[in-house]
């Protein structure tokens, strides 16, 4: 046999062994079968103070809405004004979730909630929801639930997040 020709045979060997373990290499890796969650076209959002999630309430209703996104399939984000705690300076972080498109947005702490208060009647398509009063303000896509205890605010969140929802026909 020529050089040639067994260079073709090697060849031929090769390709045909390549071909073999390409069939037999598995198309997904072991875990990939694992279930993934399919979220629906919806969001809950909430707006927090500089702490974030840490404390209460903002620590519960996050609970609450995490309670929400098991039951409903919604996605569910929060944001944490940094700065100063005003008013003026939660409106722009505010105005990010509602140029999110944020279904419904909750707010906690007082400069939070006062910003949904001068918010919500500009915006009927979003649902506010407040931990807490928010003074003078009686909107129909408002609704309010207690500051505490921990245990009720979880529980008014989630219930609230679900209704707001179903109004939307989420």
């Amino acid at each position: 046999m020529t050089n040639w020709k067994m260079a073709a045979c090697a060849l031929g060997a090769v390709a045909g062994l390549a071909s073999l373990t390409w069939l037999a290499w598995p198309s997904q890796p072991p875990d990939a079968a694992a279930p993934t969650r399919q979220y629906l076209n919806a969001s809950a959002c909430l707006l927090t103070g500089a702490q974030g999630l840490a404390g209460n309430p903002q620590a519960a209703a996050w609970q609450g809405m995490e309670n929400t996104t098991l039951a409903t399939h919604v996605r569910v984000e929060y944001l944490a004004v940094r700065g100063p705690a005003t008013e003026a300076n939660a409106l722009p972080y505010l105005a990010s979730l509602l140029q999110r498109r944020c279904d419904v947005v909750l707010a906690v702490g007082p400069p939070q909630v006062a910003a949904v208060a001068a918010e919500a009647p500009r915006f009927s398509s979003v649902r506010f929801i407040t931990v807490g009063r928010a003074n003078g303000l009686a909107a129909a896509t408002l609704t309010t639930v207690p500051a505490s205890p921990a245990g009720e605010v979880r529980a008014a969140v989630s219930g609230a997040v679900a209704a707001a929802l179903s109004q939307e026909g989420l």
